[in-house]
């Protein structure tokens, strides 16, 4: 399955506005020590069908 939740209800956030789960201000090394696991895991579990954007 390709999707996820994230809970935003303290923000004040609208529809169409950009998130991001994890980048450079939020490694998934972070991620993966909240869900007790690697980056690797992270990382290679989202679905091809996901969107890429690579900033070089």
């Amino acid at each position: 399955m390709d999707m996820c939740m994230a809970d935003i209800g303290s923000l004040n956030a609208e529809e169409g506005d950009e998130v991001i789960i994890f980048g450079d201000k939020y490694p998934a090394s972070e991620i993966a020590k909240k869900l007790n696991t690697i980056p690797y895991e992270i990382i290679s579990g989202i679905s091809e069908r996901v969107k890429r954007i690579y900033l070089g």
